[in-house]
């Protein structure tokens, strides 16, 4: 994302697909969200780290995001 954003049309674009991502989420009303960053407000939002693979959640935290998400 980072290096997306270092030049002005690869910045227009990342803003562009955040308003459609927005208008999405908003559309479908959903419960909650599970995503690794936000700034929405008024939706209970958890903050992970990648689910798989390398650098992924130990065991316990994710069956803590799992039990979180159940209880919400």
């Amino acid at each position: 994302m980072e290096r997306l954003c270092e030049d002005t049309m690869g910045s227009e674009f990342v803003w562009v697909q955040f308003a459609i991502t927005k208008d999405i989420i908003e559309q479908a009303k959903p419960c909650m969200l599970v995503v690794n960053n936000s700034f929405l407000e008024g939706t209970p939002v958890f903050f992970s780290s990648m689910l798989t693979r390398q650098r992924a959640l130990d065991l316990g935290s994710l069956e803590r995001l799992e039990w979180h998400i159940r209880f919400v």
